[in-house]
Parts: C-alpha cells; sequence; structure tokens
C-alpha cells in the first residue's frame, strides 16, 4: 500500500491538475474508465497516492447520490409518525349466557317496597358498626322505613292529630295509612261504586272527626293535600270540609273543592239555617287556581265561626294568603258550629277514580272566649 509524505508535494500538485482538468465520467463508481485522455500505459505509470484519492471520491460521490434518498426516507418516516392514529373499533365481548339464555334475559326491576327493604336492611347494618350516639341519632329514620301501611276499615275510629275520627267508606274500600305513626300519610281512593250503606248515589272515603265545634272557638288548621292524575271527565270532588251539625241534605258551610273544570277552590257558604240553604243560599268563592295533580298544596286555616259581628276565616296556601273574610260564618242557627271531614267526596257517581293524599294533619281548638 502507498504512504503518503510531504515530499511527494509536487507529484500532488500535478495530480489534482490533471483531475481537474477530465471531463466527469461517462459511468459513475467504474475504476477503469477513471482517465479519460492518455494511453493505459500512461495511466498504470501514475503514482500510488492516485488510488487513494479516487476512493475519496467516489465516496464523496456516493453520499451526493444516496443523500437525497436518505433525506426522502427520512421525510417519509416523520410524515407516517405524525399521521393520526387509527383506532380500530373494539370487538364485542362474548356473551356469557347462551343463546338461548341471551332471548329469556331481562333485566330486574326493584319495586318500592323492595328497594325500601334492601335500604333499611344496609342502615341497619351500618347501625351496628356505628357509635351509640350515631344508633340514637339515625334508629327513628330505619324504623320509618320499615313501617308498613296500614288498612283502616270503614266504620272503626282512629286518633289523628289528637282527635277522635270515623271512617267513612264502603267496606271494600278501606282508607289506607303508610309513614311512621307520629307523621302518617293517608290515601283515599274514591272508586265507582263504592258507598256507605246509608248513601244513595254519593261515593265518598273520607275521616270523620268526632268532635263538634261550639261557635266563637278559635280553631287554628293545616294540612297538606295531593290529588293524584284527576281525570279531565271526573265530577266535583270535595276534598275537605267543615260540615254543620245536622245534616239535612245541605253541604259543608266551608269546603275546599276541586271542580269539574279541574281546580282547586275554597268556598264558603251562608244561610240562617239548613231549611232557607236549600231554598236560597250565598255561595262565596274565596279563591280559585288551576289545579296542578300531583302537586302538595299545604293548607292553613285560622277562623272563628260566628255571626255577623263574630265570624272571620284566613286562609294561606303554600304559603301565601289567598282570602281574608269577616262575616258570618257557619250556619248559625244551630247550636254547634259543626266537625271537620277529610278525604275525598262527591254528590254524583262517576266512572273514574279519584285518589287523594293528606299528611301533616294539624286541629287546635280554643274554647270560646267567656
Amino acid at each position: 500500500m502507498a504512504t503518503w509524505s510531504w515530499s511527494d508535494s509536487r507529484r500532488h500538485a500535478a495530480l489534482s491538475r490533471t483531475f481537474s482538468k477530465r471531463p466527469r465520467y461517462s459511468t459513475p463508481g467504474r475504476v477503469s474508465d477513471i482517465a479519460s485522455t492518455g494511453s493505459e500505459k500512461e495511466n498504470r505509470s501514475r503514482p500510488n497516492g492516485c488510488g487513494f484519492f479516487m476512493a475519496i471520491s467516489e465516496c464523496f460521490r456516493a453520499v451526493a447520490l444516496t443523500a437525497p434518498l436518505m433525506f426522502s426516507a427520512q421525510s417519509a418516516a416523520i410524515f407516517l409518525s405524525r399521521r393520526p392514529q387509527v383506532k380500530l373499533p373494539r370487538l364485542p365481548l362474548r356473551s356469557p349466557f347462551s343463546p338461548g339464555q341471551q332471548r329469556n334475559f331481562r333485566p330486574r326491576i326493584l319495586s318500592a317496597s323492595t328497594s325500601a327493604k334492601m335500604s333499611s336492611a344496609m342502615l341497619r347494618k351500618v347501625l351496628s358498626l356505628a357509635s351509640p350516639a350515631a344508633v340514637l341519632l339515625l334508629a327513628p329514620q330505619a324504623h320509618a322505613q320499615d313501617s308498613a301501611a296500614t288498612a283502616l276499615e270503614a266504620g272503626t275510629t282512629q286518633t289523628i292529630a289528637g282527635w277522635r275520627a270515623r271512617v267513612q267508606t264502603a267496606a271494600q274500600n278501606p282508607v289506607v295509612v303508610s309513614g311512621p305513626a307520629d307523621d302518617p300519610q293517608f290515601r283515599f281512593s274514591v272508586q265507582p261504586g263504592m258507598r256507605r250503606k246509608n248513601d244513595t248515589k254519593s261515593e265518598r272515603s273520607e275521616l270523620s272527626f268526632q268532635h263538634e265545634v261550639p261557635f266563637g272557638s278559635d280553631i287554628h288548621q293545616s294540612f297538606s293535600v295531593m290529588i293524584e292524575d284527576l281525570p279531565k271527565s271526573s265530577p266535583r270532588t270535595i276534598v275537605g270540609q267543615w260540615h254543620a251539625e245536622v245534616s239535612n241534605g245541605g253541604g259543608p258551610w266551608l269546603a275546599l273543592v276541586v271542580t269539574n273544570k279541574q281546580r282547586l277552590e275554597l268556598e264558603l257558604n251562608i244561610a240562617d239555617d239548613q231549611i232557607e240553604r236549600r231554598r236560597k243560599s250565598r255561595q262565596l268563592v274565596l279563591h280559585s287556581e288551576k289545579l296542578e295533580p300531583g302537586r302538595w298544596y299545604e293548607v292553613r286555616l285560622h277562623m272563628i265561626p260566628g255571626d255577623r259581628e263574630q265570624g272571620y276565616l284566613s286562609a294561606w296556601l303554600n304559603g301565601r294568603q289567598v282570602a281574608s273574610y269577616e262575616g258570618e260564618l257557619g250556619y248559625t242557627a244551630q247550636d254547634l258550629a259543626g266537625y271537620f271531614k277529610f278525604g275525598g267526596y262527591r254528590s254524583v257517581p262517576s266512572d273514574e277514580t279519584t285518589n287523594v293524599f293528606y299528611r301533616d294533619v294539624m286541629l287546635d281548638i280554643a274554647p270560646p272566649a267567656s
């Protein structure tokens, strides 16, 4: 192999002049065609350092020819790496059920009573692990969830809000009570053909307080009532009423009514006695608004039944005052003002069922001032 030294500088200069003058290669990469001028003998007589420079030149030439290809390959790799990844859809998992089981499979839907039992069981489990103080605080809630509905049979007497009340309904249509004993909820169902023995046309499901209030008593009363999905063809239905002492075919002197036009009204009837009321009477609609089925209405009353100088009434509905009245209140020709009844009553029979719900019933009666 030839070695390079500084003593060959003259020879290097001559070779440089020779290579700078020759034309480009006709066929790249062929060493036999390097010299385009001179004889083969002259080419063989060139110094050994010529092969070294030819190799260097070929390397640079190879790099110049392959660089664009390398750049193109690198660019393609970068482009492919920057393309958005295509996410293949996941294949659905195979069902553990056989085809027959899949056809017969139905999701389990828990009823309200089953959900309440499960919640109560979970609550008892938590209470068993809780501190005694937490048990004392949460025990009433567990008891409320465990309380079952009770059917009040017709003709029986119950204690409601500290007062004795009698169930007035058909024998096969009891009043249903649910919730805890200190906060009961009543469900009255006025159904077609459900009448008491002494009713001829009217249909009812009510609770009637047995205490008759004297005139001049200071009465504070409140309750919440809700009418469920009232049919459009349903007749006029009384859902709460203050009834006269003696029933002689006359209506109540104060009533909360659902009209046949689906309006909730507070009505007042004024008459000297029952006989006069049957012939001629004055009926005042103290308040009227469109009924929203399924909505709870909180009713609050403060009244003093009596004559024109003594009678007084104020009414609130859902926290807003809707009526204020001064004058004769009740059938003053009688000895007592009467008693309160709540539930559902309609004097005209119907093919539709009306469900009335009551809760938060309170009645406070102060005796007349002496």
